[in-house]
Formats: C-alpha cells, sequence, structure tokens
C-alpha cells in the first residue's frame, strides 16, 4: 500500500500532455439531440465496453487516503476506453445520459474534506451507472469528490431531452454550468465561461469578429458553437467532427444518439462508420457479463461484441499507461498503477461490494 502511495504521489510531477485533447457538442436532430465527441490524443488504440447493470462498486483510488464511494450501478453503459473498463474516456447509457471528458489545464485538485471520492476518469463511469438525466447529476454533484489521478479534465454532460451541463473542477470546487447559463452546448479545453465568451464575439454568435480556422480550442468551441443552434443529423454531426479535428492527433470520432440510443464511431486507424445499439437491446443483467470491441475492427456496420477479457483489458490498459510516460523511471511508476487498474474490473461482483 505504502508502495502505491509513493507512486501516486510521484505521478504529480510527471509532465501531462495537454493542447491537443477533445471538442464535444450537441445538436439537435430529427431523432432528438446528438452529441458528437472528437478525441485528440497521442495514443490510439482503445476498446468499446459494455458493462450491465446490478454490480456493487467501491472507488478505485490507489494509494489515496480519501475514503473511496461506494455505489450500485442502476443502467447498463457502453464506454469508450483506453485506461481499462471502469476508468473510460466517456460513453452512454440505457437512460440516454451521455458523459464526455476533455483536457483543462485550468482544472486543478479539489479541496479535500470529509466527503467520499472518486478519479477523474471513474467519474465518467459513475454518472453513468446512476443517473438517467442532467438535472440528477446536477443534483447529486456535491456527494462526491474528484481526487486526480493523472489528468486536468473537465465534463459535459447531455441526456436525450437535449440538455447539456459542464462540470469543472476548478478552484477547488466543482463549477457546474447548466440551463440558461449554457447558451452553446460545446466544451473544448478551456474553462466554458471562456470558450463562451470568446464565442459571443464571433459573428453569427453575438459579436462581429470572424469565426478563428485554427485548431485552437477558442476556434474549435465558436465553430461548433455556430452549428448547435440548426437541425443537424448523424452526417452533419461527423462534419462537424472533421472541422474540429486536429489532424493526426484526432484518433476517435464519435456521434451519439441518446434518444434512440445508438451510437456511431470510426478511428483514425479504421475510417468506416461502425454502429452499436440500439443499448436496451442488449443484456442488461449483472449475471450476463461485460462485452467489449477493439475500436479499430475494420468492418463496418455493427460492431460484433465478444465476451469481455481481462487479458484484453490488460494489453490495453498497459500500452496506454506506458505511452503516458516520457522517462524510464515514470514508466516503471505507471505500471505498477496499470496493474492495479487492470485487476480492479476483476473483482467486481454483483450487488456485493
Amino acid at each position: 500500500m505504502m508502495r502505491i502511495v509513493a507512486i501516486v504521489s510521484m505521478l504529480f510531477a510527471i509532465s501531462v500532455r495537454d493542447g491537443h485533447a477533445c471538442t464535444t457538442f450537441r445538436l439537435q436532430g430529427p431523432d432528438g439531440p446528438i452529441i458528437g465527441k472528437s478525441y485528440d490524443w497521442a495514443t490510439a488504440p482503445g476498446h468499446l465496453v459494455w458493462s450491465p447493470a446490478g454490480h456493487r462498486k467501491r472507488a478505485f483510488l490507489p494509494g489515496s487516503l480519501a475514503t473511496p464511494y461506494e455505489w450500485t450501478v442502476r443502467y447498463g453503459s457502453a464506454t469508450f476506453v483506453q485506461y481499462g473498463r471502469e476508468l473510460p474516456n466517456g460513453g452512454m447509457n440505457t437512460e440516454g445520459l451521455v458523459v464526455e471528458v476533455m483536457w483543462l489545464n485550468e482544472a486543478d485538485t479539489m479541496t479535500t474534506d470529509a466527503r467520499p471520492a472518486v478519479s477523474e476518469l471513474q467519474w465518467i463511469q459513475l454518472q453513468l451507472d446512476r443517473h438517467a438525466t442532467v438535472k440528477q447529476v446536477v443534483a447529486a454533484a456535491g456527494d462526491v469528490r474528484i481526487a486526480r489521478i493523472y489528468a486536468h479534465v473537465h465534463y459535459l454532460v447531455c441526456d436525450a431531452t437535449g440538455e447539456c451541463a459542464a462540470f469543472e473542477p476548478i478552484g477547488g470546487r466543482l463549477v457546474v454550468t447548466h440551463g440558461d447559463a449554457m447558451a452553446f452546448p460545446v466544451l473544448a479545453n478551456e474553462p466554458y465561461a471562456e470558450g463562451l465568451a470568446s464565442a459571443r464575439q464571433c459573428v453569427g454568435l453575438g459579436g462581429h469578429g470572424p469565426i478563428g480556422k485554427t485548431t485552437r480550442s477558442e476556434h474549435r468551441f465558436a465553430r461548433a458553437a455556430r452549428r448547435t443552434g440548426a437541425p443537424g443529423t448523424m452526417t452533419d454531426a461527423f462534419e462537424q467532427l472533421d472541422d474540429v479535428a486536429q489532424g493526426d492527433y484526432t484518433k476517435w470520432q464519435i456521434v451519439y444518439q441518446p434518444k434512440t440510443l445508438e451510437i456511431a464511431f470510426r478511428t483514425a486507424n479504421a475510417r468506416a462508420i461502425k454502429r452499436v445499439g440500439p443499448l436496451s437491446a442488449l443484456s442488461a443483467a449483472c449475471t450476463s457479463g461485460a462485452l467489449f470491441v477493439d475500436l479499430d475492427v475494420e468492418a463496418p456496420g455493427p460492431v460484433a461484441w465478444a465476451p469481455w477479457s481481462a487479458e484484453a483489458n490488460t494489453r490495453l490498459l498497459t500500452t496506454n499507461f506506458q505511452d503516458l510516460g516520457a522517462s524510464k523511471q515514470e514508466r516503471r511508476l505507471l505500471a505498477v498503477l496499470a496493474a492495479a487498474a487492470a485487476g480492479y474490473p476483476v473483482g467486481l461482483r454483483c450487488g456485493t461490494p
């Protein structure tokens, strides 16, 4: 245990990546909201994981002195993962709730208090496990503290009604922007308030200035915001994803349709569009077990799920954790953290801690 404590404390000294790190937006389609996510990062390998309802979970917080949050899973979910099952980069549940993550340099460690905690990526899984609407996520936002392990991030959460909210760990607390304050359902790599203020200066968004064409966060935010007020389709969402793409850094392009519980995606390595859903057709019984598919599968059309494999999960997260480290020492530290993350989902049980 002490070794894990030392390792996690040293991770904060690692030079973490930033800059090329994602855009998420909501369009309003003929069949309900459409959420697009451009995942821009240095590494590409990933899995799509189906997790059924019914598991009892205790937050994965290796080396932390915080009290881990505990919960029972209410809803099944499909999540996109690079750092292992239960630590997703985003996803959607069977109620149509979508949670997506983006890098944010300004995100900091939340003030330590008596509340139980989850890590920055498991916060995503917690919301998908427990909530059906943005209103529910907002209402429960104060129940748990985010204990950062590695990444400086913020989140965009949208539901099947089209409501969206931003959640940002800034200034030691979780800043929540929703309702009338969320003029444009978009999030990139600056605090929402800054993205909004910059967009308001642009023609068509409240100002008179031009909309920037670069990959800078404020330019991507404005270009995505410009289309959120107009009707859109899945095709429009993929076109918008191309518009905010960041060259070779764009690894995944994901489109969620919460009303129909369908997902479409393509990757840099496999450009054919793959389809998932409706999620309601997948077994939500805890005893049925998790499923997964490699994101880089070449075949277009519906994905072919396979039983979730601890071995495949370990290979994935070990590869991606190691890529985070620049030096030999960092990679050695991250290998220990990867081993702990790999073992976490293996211990999950239906209805038990």
